[in-house]
């Protein structure tokens, strides 16, 4: 989980942003379709940004160590790591709390969902002009997918032709779709209160756009009525798209509202650069951040190429066993430890991060620097050269050490 609360944090201050932009600068427009799509690109933005890492400016050049040996600098972390974790303790406790809350939700959202199915099943049904509608005492207004939900139907009555129109308007755009996507990444992110904000934001988007296709049959006063006389009725299930499931006010407000100029229409546009900062901000970095380094790493794979001296096969086995199975553990407060593959103690001391990407131990008499070629979420690449005197003469190379987390 060492990644995760960076994640939520990069969710949560995209998703803040590109909120704000709308509000700030597109909820007082008429164009309610852009605007939906204009919400959902946010939600898909805010959920990958924090997923990516373009790194630049990593530098090239291989740090040189002069050592006195070829024992292995780079087995490191942990001694054998097998402490006791409390029951009670917060490494416990938050991720039960979280997953808890996890499988409430998504419980509950896929008893809606058969709830919805069988009611419709049990239905009576109906077609026009293209649309099923299922009759149920128990339904109110509402639209399922491609079902329109009513409690009773008289084609004659002009509410219900109202009705008719606004809930085409939910099929025909999707936004059943567009309710599950946010039932789902809510299920995931259910702590975090900026989704439900969101929600509320796009559910509001969907009926403006519907009540503005009714208002081009009917007029708006004619349509506002039949808004205020269902106003009292209950509150459906969170997969539905209801009829009246909004502040009726702030619909009626928004329907009587002077359409937008097409001109305004370039305002979506500086979403552009909006999207572009974030990008960069979330996303693209000159280097890589020391959180990064911090855990524990189990050596995988060890390299060596000779660039000087005489046959170093040997020693470079010995350093390759006390690599491959060992663990470097660096802390978040500098400290680091290494174990050998076969669990012996290897080092200890400080480390720090540099400038170009350089990894720097220092066990209390000599410093080890090495160049981080490669850093993902689950695997560490770092090269160092090596060189020493011998009575052979000078011996040299690089060592490639790979870890994974």
């Amino acid at each position: 989980m060492t990644h995760v609360l960076p994640y939520i944090v990069e969710f949560s201050f995209c998703l803040l942003v590109l909120m704000g932009f709308y509000r700030l600068f597109l909820a007082r427009l008429t164009f309610f379709g852009s605007a939906r799509i204009y919400l959902l690109l946010a939600l898909v933005f805010s959920l990958i940004l924090p997923l990516l890492n373009f790194q630049f400016g990593v530098s090239g050049n291989l740090p040189v160590n002069t050592i006195s040996s070829i024992g292995i600098a780079g087995s490191q972390i942990i001694n054998d790591g097998s402490e006791s974790i409390p029951f009670l303790s917060i490494q416990v406790l938050l991720p039960a709390l979280y997953f808890g809350g996890l499988i409430w939700i998504l419980a509950r959202l896929i008893f809606g969902l058969f709830r919805t199915i069988r009611l419709i099943q049990n239905s009576e049904k109906k077609h026009y002009q293209g649309f099923e509608i299922a009759l149920n005492p128990a339904f109110r207004p509402a639209s399922f997918f491609s079902t329109i939900l009513l409690p009773t139907l008289d084609l004659k009555d002009r509410q219900y032709q109202q009705i008719m129109i606004h809930e085409s308007v939910h099929i025909r755009e999707g936004h059943s779709f567009d309710i599950l996507l946010v039932q789902l990444v809510k299920s995931i992110m259910w702590f975090n209160p900026l989704i439900y904000v969101f929600e509320k934001i796009l559910k509001e988007v969907h009926e403006f756009q519907a009540d503005q296709q009714v208002t081009l049959s009917y007029s708006s006063i004619d349509y506002s009525r039949t808004l205020v006389q269902i106003l009292n009725t209950n509150r459906g299930l969170q997969l539905l798209n209801n009829f009246n499931h909004f502040q009726t006010k702030k619909r009626i407000i928004m329907m009587h509202k002077e359409k937008s100029k097409e001109s305004k229409k370039g305002v979506f546009l500086f979403g552009i650069p909006v999207l572009a900062i974030l990008f960069f901000l979330i996303s693209c970095s000159s280097g890589i951040d020391r959180s990064q380094l911090v855990g524990t790493w189990t050596g995988s794979d060890f390299e060596f190429e000779q660039t000087e001296g005489a046959d170093m096969s040997a020693m470079i086995e010995g350093g390759k066993m006390l690599h491959v199975d060992g663990k470097l553990i660096l802390e978040e407060n500098g400290n680091y430890q290494i174990v050998a593959g076969q669990g012996d103690m290897n080092g200890s001391g400080t480390w720090e991060l540099g400038s170009d990407d350089i990894l720097t131990t220092f066990d209390g008499q000599e410093s080890t620097a090495y160049s981080i070629v490669s850093l993902t979420d689950q695997e560490l690449i770092t090269k160092h050269e090596v060189a020493f005197e011998s009575p052979m003469g000078k011996l040299a190379g690089i060592i490639t050490l790979t870890y994974n987390r």
